[in-house]
């Protein structure tokens, strides 16, 4: 519900707006970035919260310190591995290529801990 544009081209918000990705939790996106969103992306997913505790603790496993925002595009990915409508509107097949930015480490450590379940931040 989130990121269904209303006619005129604008982004009202919709639903629930919590979440563990508190960096992205603005609930609606700022006047001067919507317009390039809009316009320059082609895909937008929404996750609920089980997708980023996964892809922190999933990371950690790899060696990689994620916040749960940081890594909201892996967990994109990891939700897409079992989601064929999702893989195909994402574009991914066999031969994608895909670069995923971590964009933050554990910035909630007591949180961060309890992901992971270990004392580690």
């Amino acid at each position: 519900e989130n990121v269904k544009m209303s006619g005129d081209g604008n982004l009202p918000c919709l639903g629930k707006t919590e979440s563990v990705m508190a960096g992205l939790n603005c609930g609606v996106p700022a006047r001067t970035a919507w317009p390039i969103l809009r316009d320059c992306c082609s895909a937008f997913v929404a996750l609920g919260d089980g997708w980023p505790i996964a892809a922190v603790r999933e990371l950690w496993d790899k060696g990689v310190v994620a916040g749960e925002s940081g890594c909201a595009g892996y967990a994109a990915l990891l939700a897409a591995q079992d989601n064929e409508p999702l893989r195909t509107g994402l574009g991914l097949n066999n031969e994608a290529v895909v670069l995923v930015v971590n964009t933050e480490g554990a910035t909630d450590a007591a949180f961060y801990n309890q992901i992971v379940g270990k004392q580690v931040a």
